[in-house]
C-alpha cells in the first residue's frame, strides 16, 4: 500500500519501482519514479490506483506495465 507522503525511486533507467506479481496493492498517493517500468503488475494480480504522481526515468518507458487487472481513478 503507497500512500501520500511515500517516495519510491527506481533509481536506474532498467529498474523497476514497484512489482505486483501475485497479490493486491494499492496507491493512493505518494511520489513513485521508475525506469523501464515504474510499475509492474503480473498476470494474477490486481491493482489499483486512485492517486499519487506515476513516472519514468527515460523515453520508451512504460510507468504501468499491466499483465493482470487494474484500475485507475
Amino acid at each position: 500500500y503507497v500512500q501520500t507522503g511515500a517516495t519510491i525511486n527506481g533509481a536506474g533507467s532498467s529498474t523497476t519501482a514497484i512489482r505486483n506479481f501475485s497479490g493486491n496493492a494499492t496507491i493512493s498517493g505518494g511520489t513513485i519514479t521508475g525506469g523501464s517500468y515504474t510499475i509492474l503488475n503480473r498476470e494474477g494480480s490486481t491493482l489499483t490506483i486512485s492517486g499519487g504522481n506515476i513516472s519514468t526515468i527515460g523515453t520508451k518507458q512504460w510507468a504501468v506495465y499491466n499483465n493482470g487487472t487494474v484500475t485507475i481513478k
